[in-house]
């Protein structure tokens, strides 16, 4: 019996000494730059986004600056991986993909993957009247998010890049560019994560290429008419054609003499009109162009059209003269552009030749 006593008291105190070892290896000890080593093997760089956070007034608000230094580091990488490949694209001419791109990544600067950043338990400690607390994300599994959403969006990419290369069809241009965008958003996320693009995005990105490669051969397929009409207040009809004219040209799409019953695939038939303000006793004029676009199908009317010239302004002694020299195709093309494209999906602002 004594004997059974003494197994059983040294059976407790090697458990009891088990105890302590765990406790030790699960719940760092020390300076604060002892936890901060001891976070950094548990979470290497090369798998984890961490950050720490720290407050005066509880373990609560610690969490919270630390859940936010995770979020502002994801954000930081995706904002500086995008103005990485605005540049590139910029450089290399796609303009469009530029602008799209800053818009579509714009709207998902917003950390929206919250529930994937941890706090561990082990990695929370209280000195010299602060709480500190240790925020991680997993890279692993935040490209799988990522993945997962990337594919429900590629879908319908697919299907209407399919579409539109197959059936030569602008019916589902719109979609197909919309989805683009989405899928772009992703991958520059994913790119900024984990260093790399996935195969599907390669894939994906050679089809949009593809599409872009079709939306010039389309554009140079429509042949516009252009007619201004002469107002009696200016600017001269002749300039603003030439400059319509040109603005087209500078979109890939091609202008002609013609109307709907010879060459033209759509008409459009403008007046220029000025509008008079005044401002701090100086009055100054702005143009417009207002008329029709006759999409050359007796199955469609002609569409009322504005063409807005917002930037342009002629002021001085002779403000319409002032206009007229301040006109030219770029003033013009974004709302050419725009008008365009209700009747010609692959239109687009940014498109430039």
């Amino acid at each position: 019996m004594p004997g059974s006593v003494e197994r059983l008291h040294r059976r407790i105190a090697m458990t009891m000494a088990l105890l302590v070892v765990v406790g030790c290896a699960s719940t760092p000890s020390g300076s604060g730059d002892d936890l901060r080593d001891a976070a950094a093997r548990a979470y290497p760089e090369a798998r984890y986004v961490t950050a720490w956070g720290s407050s005066p007034a509880g373990f609560a608000e610690a969490e919270l600056d630390a859940r936010a230094g995770v979020a502002a580091q994801v954000q930081s990488s995706i904002s500086a991986t995008t103005e990485v490949h605005a540049t590139a694209h910029s450089r290399d001419g796609a303009v469009t993909d530029r602008q799209s791109l800053r818009s579509s990544v714009t709207t998902r600067t917003e950390f929206q993957r919250a529930e994937l950043i941890e706090t561990p338990t082990r990695f929370r400690a209280e000195d010299d009247s602060r709480f500190r607390v240790l925020a991680v994300l997993d890279r692993t599994e935040y490209a799988a998010e990522i993945r997962s959403e990337y594919e429900n969006v590629a879908v319908t990419f697919r299907s209407a890049a399919a579409r539109v290369l197959d059936d030569d069809t602008t019916d589902a241009w719109g979609t197909a560019t919309t989805r683009f965008d989405a899928l772009r958003a992703l991958a520059r996320e994913h790119f900024a994560v984990m260093h790399h693009h996935s195969t599907a995005w390669t894939d994906d990105l050679d089809t949009h290429r593809r599409l872009q490669q079709w939306q010039q051969s389309a554009l140079a397929r429509t042949r516009v008419g252009v007619r201004v009409v002469a107002s009696s207040e200016g600017p001269d009809a002749a300039i603003v054609e030439r400059h319509l004219r040109e603005a087209l040209r500078r979109s890939g799409l091609e202008d002609t003499t013609g109307d709907c019953r010879n060459d033209a695939s759509i008409v459009l038939t403008v007046r220029p009109e000025l509008r008079w303000q005044q401002l701090l006793g100086s009055r100054y004029c702005t143009l417009r162009l207002v008329g029709t676009l006759d999409a050359c199908d007796p199955d469609r009317r002609a569409q009322d059209v504005v063409i807005e010239a917002s930037d342009l302004e002629g002021r001085g002694d002779r403000p319409v003269a002032a206009l007229e020299r301040a006109l030219d195709a770029a003033v013009l093309r974004p709302g050419l552009m725009d008008v365009l494209a209700g009747v010609l999906p692959v239109a687009q602002r940014g498109t430039s030749r």
